[in-house]
């Protein structure tokens, strides 16, 4: 078939990012595409995936009638003006309704949608809603936070469109897709919202929703709103595609300059950088993800995340933001200054004069209220890797209470449910943390409990103190007694294998 090379008029024009950067999709009044741009994962359709650098032809798109073409972050979906649904593109979470597998660069019709009227198609970063004309709803993709909407699929990727139950017999108007949430809004104006919820911005209670909700007090006064907004945000990513697929990837590299290294912690390397758009200073965590997550290693991955999430406080190193680029996972948080708790420069065995012992109490102190602010969490939290690398000192304490030290590296952290436990006999993970600060119950595979963290907050050499060998500390004996008695509290922390009489950290009699 011979197609017109003269562009006389563009019908639809689609910007839209991948991995390496932009590109551009339109189709002409002759019913000609074309394409050029980065074609990273193969995002063009052009049957490879190099850079092109000027207009060419997509044969396979051509003579379709497509009417619009919608992208995530390295797929794109198309609806040809008879409910057809072609995709191309990256797959690897099974983005293109296929099983998943490596760049899909020939666009492909999707056979499942075949005769089911597809009226409307969203997308998100790594998932797709699809509505039907008769008021059905499909979604597929990556269903890490549940954006999927189904409780009985795998969390990992979803490849054959699961239709949605809205309770109520509700008729769904439309449907949106946010990067890892998803909304539906019905005929009647009620608001439906499940997916990732980690800044409760699906005015719901749970981290993740995992099947659709309805949003409490939405129906009828603000529908004709959420439309008219949720249809502005679609037509800016449909016409330009800056909205969505812009602003997440290569965040990285185009909002932060990196500082220098800070260290290494649960699964990643972090990074000092500086935000370009406000020039503040935060600490970004770099995890490079395996190709495919098994459900163990996905749940041990969003662990620390969780936490992190649930655990917001002045005790804690503040979570700001996440998001992924390719096969890299971006952890940023607020930025604390080195971690340094022998801040005396003194010798090893050196007594203290009564300033520093006093200054070494307070920083004990506020290392109890951290630990204690985990333990009365419901339910418990155990940090289970408390060491001196995982203690920061924030940099504006006197902003926050007061309180200078927080607690980081929450990777291996355990919830702890004190009913569970008592049914399981007390079974957590043996062998967790760092050799020297793990408490013998959990390097023997016994069972254990939040008390873990307090022989751990033991051994944290703040004053150099030996609970083991205490002698004679000082000749000050105003000092020398009140040395003795954080002696007598290291003991009680530090006690094994009695390790249930250990004191909580919230214990009031402390006598340092």
């Amino acid at each position: 078939m011979h197609y017109k090379l003269i562009i006389t008029e563009i019908q639809l024009f689609h910007v839209f990012d991948d991995k390496r950067g932009y590109n551009v999709l339109f189709v002409t009044n002759n019913d000609c595409v074309y394409g050029l741009g980065s074609n990273g994962g193969g995002s063009l359709g052009f049957g490879h995936n190099l850079p092109v650098r000027s207009q060419q032809l997509i044969p396979k798109l051509c003579d379709k009638n497509i009417q619009q073409f919608i992208t995530g972050v390295d797929f794109v979906l198309a609806i040809t003006d008879n409910k057809m649904v072609f995709g191309w593109g990256v797959n690897d979470h099974g983005q293109l309704a296929r099983p998943p597998c490596s760049d899909q660069c020939v666009p492909e019709v999707i056979e499942f949608f075949i005769n089911k009227s597809i009226h409307e198609i969203c997308c998100g970063y790594y998932h797709s809603l699809a509505l039907t004309s008769d008021g059905r709803v499909y979604a597929w993709g990556q269903n890490m936070f549940g954006q999927i909407g189904c409780t009985d699929v795998d969390h990992g990727s979803v490849y054959v469109p699961k239709e949605l139950d809205f309770s109520e017999n509700c008729q769904i108007n439309s449907v949106y897709c946010s990067l890892y949430s998803s909304f539906a809004i019905t005929t009647d104006g009620q608001v439906f919202s499940w997916g990732r919820n980690h800044w409760y911005n699906l005015e719901h209670n749970d981290h993740n929703v995992l099947t659709p909700r309805i949003i409490p007090g939405y129906r009828n006064k603000c529908s004709n709103y959420l439309l008219e907004m949720f249809e502005t945000i679609r037509q800016l990513a449909n016409d330009q595609n800056k909205t969505r697929s812009c602003s997440a990837l290569n965040d990285y590299n185009r909002l932060f300059e990196e500082l220098g290294k800070l260290g290494s912690g649960s699964f990643g390397t972090v990074y000092k950088v500086r935000k370009l758009n406000d020039e503040q200073h935060y600490a970004i965590k770099i995890i490079k993800l395996k190709s495919k997550l098994n459900v163990g290693e996905h749940d041990e991955f969003y662990a620390e995340l969780n936490h992190l999430v649930t655990v917001r406080s002045e005790y804690v190193v503040k979570y700001i933001d996440s998001w992924f680029e390719g096969n890299l996972y971006y952890l940023q948080m607020e930025l604390c200054s080195v971690k340094k708790l022998n801040v005396f420069l003194r010798e090893s065995g050196q007594p203290m004069n009564c300033v520093e012992y006093y200054i070494s109490c307070e920083i004990f102190r506020e290392l109890l209220q951290c630990v204690q602010y985990l333990h009365e969490l419901s339910p418990q939290i155990i940090h289970q890797d408390l060491k001196p690398d995982n203690i920061l000192v924030s940099m504006c304490g006197s902003q926050s209470n007061g309180h200078y030290f927080k607690l980081c590296d929450f990777g291996l952290a355990a919830i702890h449910n004190r009913n569970a436990y008592e049914l399981t006999g007390g079974k957590h993970s043996a062998g967790v943390g760092t050799v020297g600060f793990q408490a013998p119950e959990v390097s023997r595979g016994l069972p254990y409990n939040h008390l873990s963290d307090v022989f751990s907050l033991s051994k944290i050499d703040i004053s150099d103190v030996d609970p083991d060998c205490p002698g004679v500390y000082s000749s000050n004996e105003v000092l020398n007694k009140s040395w003795y008695n954080l002696v007598e509290v290291l003991a009680a922390m530090y006690s094994t294998p009695g390790w249930t009489s250990r004191p909580e950290c919230s214990h009031q009699n402390w006598k340092f």
